[in-house]
């Protein structure tokens, strides 16, 4: 897969700086910050819900054009960090049946669906998001956003 250099450089910085009050760059409760697979657990594929996951979690939109060949990869690249403990795959009709649950009139005046696909990753630990969202910041093709949940945000 062709990696684009600066596509999400931006979304890494802000991140740093919403997570730096939760811990977000240290690995306190870490042996050490690496993602790549060995030795450790690796993330388990769950079904996405209805509801969105509790606490902490990060979500990774995929761009509207996505082949299935670069939705895999990133499904390979989520699977396989031990930093994450679980992964489900959100379609953008489920997206969509979210917001008609949630906002039913916002949801029937719509003509068209503008949620993109996603997956929500549910982190090990909140110390994991940012070292999971600056994975993505290099520019990952398929991918348009990393954005962490306010949970992961919400921390004095």
């Amino acid at each position: 897969m062709r990696q684009s250099g600066t596509r999400l450089v931006p979304v890494a910085a802000a991140a740093a700086l919403l997570l730096a009050g939760c811990g977000g760059g240290s690995a306190a409760n870490e042996t050490t910050a690496e993602t790549t697979t060995g030795g450790g657990p690796q993330a388990r594929m769950v079904t996405a819900s209805l509801t969105q996951p509790d606490g902490c979690y990060v979500t990774v939109f995929l761009s509207e054009g996505h082949s299935s060949q670069q939705k895999r990869h990133v499904e390979l690249l989520l699977l396989g960090n031990r930093l994450i403990r679980t992964i489900a795959f959100v379609p953008k009709a489920l997206a969509l049946r979210r917001l008609a649950r949630t906002q039913p009139q916002i949801a029937a005046g719509m003509h068209v669906n503008p949620f993109p696909d996603s997956y929500e990753v549910v982190p090990g630990s909140r110390n994991a998001v940012f070292s999971i969202i600056t994975d993505f910041a290099a520019g990952v093709d398929g991918i348009t956003n990393v954005k962490a949940s306010r949970a992961c945000r919400a921390q004095a």
